[in-house]
């Protein structure tokens, strides 16, 4: 039983670290920051581009970022598992 509370509280700890975690992330002068609960925290958009290419920008710029925050949270994982 202590056993499985051991490993509640390690999940407990790794999941604080990762939530404190944050990533930038820019892409053709558009930059956005997300934290360890894959949210959007800034969103920075460059005026010189016409509306339409920068939604195109804005979404590669977001999933790139997430792809990057989810292999970020695995390596972290990875290693408080150890």
């Amino acid at each position: 039983m202590f056993d499985k509370l051991k490993q509640l509280n390690q999940l407990r700890q790794i999941q604080k670290t990762i939530e404190a975690e944050t990533l930038t992330h820019e892409k053709n002068n558009i930059r956005d920051t997300i934290d360890g609960k894959m949210a959007i925290k800034e969103l920075a958009l460059d005026p010189a581009r016409s509306p339409g290419d920068q939604e195109k920008v804005v979404k590669e710029c977001i999933n790139e970022a997430m792809q990057k925050m989810q292999q970020l949270m695995a390596q972290k994982m990875a290693g408080l598992m150890q």
